[in-house]
């Protein structure tokens, strides 16, 4: 599992993955100024289950982070990275696409939104050869 140092009241503090995704989302809902029995309901949760997620006790599945993100109007890819994990419009695309999967491997934590799109895009249009040559196989089609 990995750590996150963090400086907290100049004393240190270690933040695992969940509880650094948490973490996270609580900031944003908090700037974006969303309450936490909003966002529950956007997600079809209960806030109950909204707060163990924010205070990083309860995990995430893929699906409910994207779901997240969306509502928060959030950048997923960055947040799937903190879990280190290929972001959900992705996976859901590429399930059976193995030069595709290769692909996404190999740029999943350096992808924003709009490049997100972009290999969405590709991949619903079959033009993953056009965006990694290297990853394309046709015999995985």
């Amino acid at each position: 599992m990995n750590y996150i140092i963090s400086n907290r009241n100049k004393g240190m503090m270690f933040l695992n993955q969940n509880e650094q995704l948490g973490k996270t989302i609580r900031n944003l809902r908090e700037d974006r100024g969303i309450s936490l029995r909003d966002l529950a309901s956007q997600i079809d949760v209960s806030p109950g289950y909204m707060s163990l997620i924010e205070t990083g006790k309860k995990p995430v599945t893929d699906k409910m982070l994207h779901e997240i993100a969306h509502a928060l109007k959030a950048d997923d890819g960055k947040l799937f990275n903190i879990l280190g994990r290929t972001p959900y419009r992705i996976t859901q695309a590429l399930e059976s696409r193995d030069s595709l999967k290769r692909l996404t491997l190999a740029a999943q934590n350096n992808l924003d939104n709009e490049q997100l799109d972009n290999l969405t895009y590709a991949v619903e249009h079959g033009m993953e050869a056009e965006i990694c040559p290297t990853c394309y196989n046709p015999a995985d089609r």
